[in-house]
């Protein structure tokens, strides 16, 4: 029994396609020599875990409809008419793309997360720079430290009293991010930017607003008022203690 032959053997075992007799007569060859015993075993181990994998991943998401006819399509191309693969190397194949387009299917559809911009600012870290009545200051502060140009908000036309009081380097995830700081009359509002990867899936609290002519998501997460958007290639995040109202205000500002 080659390397194959044990692949194709574990796949039809996996997915319960071999006969009592066939299974017996595995067993009496695995029993006679352990180095194809040992190969069965990890192949085992192996394609047990990537299905489990595969599970875990598609257990809670929503297969959206054109995924599901490419794989039923896949399907009727490796078996045409059959509605479904009869052999152990087809089905292989199938959960190979259905892996594959799951995997994409997750990349480009990334849920926002709020945790990571309200943990930083929840704690409240110093500026790594004030702009000292200038925000040139802060826009310089950035050139050069993210391979992305950090826009500033015209604030003063949409929020009174919201003033920006500095700027540092933070990290979202693993994502380099600029951080704005601003204030009006004691409660922080903290903005984060940082490039867009991937669209974003909407969180089911966060609701659909229309600020600038561009969409902004609102909703809440440990205490604070959220919004996030997109825009010309960067994501941007507001937390704060200030209206949802004016967070939207200070999207629209951008």
């Amino acid at each position: 029994m080659d390397g194959r032959e044990v692949e194709q053997w574990v796949e039809l075992s996996l997915d319960g396609e071999l006969a009592q007799e066939e299974e017996r007569r595995i067993r009496r060859e695995l029993a006679a020599s352990p180095d194809v015993a040992a190969t069965f075993d990890r192949e085992m181990r192996f394609q047990s875990g990537f299905r489990h994998k595969l599970k875990q991943a598609t257990d809670d998401m929503a297969t959206p409809s054109h995924l599901r006819a490419q794989v039923v399509a896949t399907l009727n191309e490796v078996h045409p008419g059959s509605g479904r693969a009869t052999s152990g190397r087809a089905l292989a194949a199938c959960i190979a793309l259905a892996g594959l387009a799951v995997v994409s299917w997750v990349t480009v559809q990334e849920e926002f997360d709020p945790e990571g911009p309200v943990s930083v600012h929840s704690t409240n870290p110093p500026p790594d720079v004030r702009p000292r009545g200038n925000p040139a200051t802060v826009r310089s502060f950035f050139q050069g430290r993210l391979g992305f140009d950090v826009p500033l908000p015209t604030v003063e036309r949409h929020i009174p009293n919201l003033r920006l009081v500095g700027a540092r380097l933070a990290h979202i995830k693993d994502r380099d991010t600029a951080y704005l700081m601003y204030e009006k009359r004691g409660s922080r509002v903290s903005v984060f930017a940082f490039p867009k990867r991937v669209g974003f899936r909407r969180p089911e609290h966060f609701v659909p607003h229309e600020a600038g002519g561009r969409q902004v998501l609102v909703g809440r997460h440990r205490g604070y008022n959220v919004t996030y958007f997109e825009d010309d290639g960067l994501v941007y995040s507001v937390v704060g203690e200030i209206e949802p109202v004016e967070l939207k205000q200070l999207a629209a500002s951008f």
